[in-house]
């Protein structure tokens, strides 16, 4: 995930499958509804101002990101992080919390393994719990998506279910070959990460990152290929581009 302009992530999550257009509560509400449409919220940025700036009617989800823990795997968060989630549930929008991102702490890695997982886990219950959160977003990424990343997926969907919160994942198809079919089943819905099929890290493949062609080859590699029945995928749409020439900075324009 990357950032666009000053409060929401660069990438909005579209249901394929729309629906009864009426939004319902958070707690039975959005998840009897087809249409979802998920937006990002910077949870480095000013968070009250940023939830002031969204037109909660647009969305149905809601994802702060990132939530990282400490390295002892403790979540150190403040009371505007409450005001949000309690914004979001007057609106009718359910949130979650992203852990993880394309630019993780260093320790988190080590949280996945069997030795320390347990009690992170534990306080991502914890977390859900006290702040009211409707569910957890897992983004973990690129060398994160190893031999402890279905172990993690599967206690933590075993820990966290049974307390009514939904799991997530923000996933991209270039490396979900490398995922069970059973590690992915575990997820309620995938957010697919259909963007930055090119960038100015590579000068030499200039062009749209984020083509039709992608979402269509990324929607049916999750759908056709690894079987995820339509109304649980959402397709990334970026809300950013990129820069090839001469002098042009690296990242978003």
């Amino acid at each position: 995930m990357k950032f666009t302009f000053r409060f929401v992530y660069g990438a909005l999550m579209l249901s394929l499958i729309t629906a009864c257009s009426n939004k319902l509560s958070p707690a039975e509400g959005n998840a009897k509804s087809k249409f979802r449409v998920l937006g990002y919220l910077a949870s480095s940025k000013d968070w009250v101002s940023g939830i002031n700036a969204i037109d909660l009617t647009a969305i149905t989800d809601l994802n702060l990101a990132f939530i990282n823990p400490d390295s002892s795997g403790n979540f150190i968060l403040n009371d505007d992080m409450k005001i949000v989630i309690q914004k979001a549930h007057a609106g009718n929008v359910r949130v979650f919390a992203s852990i993880g991102g394309g630019s993780p702490p260093p320790w988190l890695g080590a949280l996945l393994m069997p030795e320390t997982r347990s009690l992170f886990i534990s306080k991502i219950v914890s977390l859900a719990e006290v702040y009211n959160i409707d569910g957890i977003d897992v983004d973990i990424e690129n060398e994160l998506i190893n031999d402890q990343y279905a172990g993690f997926v599967y206690d933590l969907a075993a820990a966290i279910k049974p307390k009514r919160k939904l799991l997530t994942a923000a996933l991209a198809s270039w490396n979900s070959d490398l995922i069970h079919d059973t590690t992915l089943s575990r997820y309620d819905f995938i957010n697919i990460m259909s963007y930055d099929k090119t960038g100015p890290w590579d000068t030499t493949r200039p062009g749209q990152h984020s083509p039709y062609s992608m979402v269509n080859d990324d929607f049916n590699y999750f759908n056709r290929k690894r079987n995820i029945p339509s109304d649980k995928l959402l397709i990334g749409l970026p809300f950013y581009g990129y820069g090839f020439g001469a002098g042009t900075p690296f990242g978003m324009s």
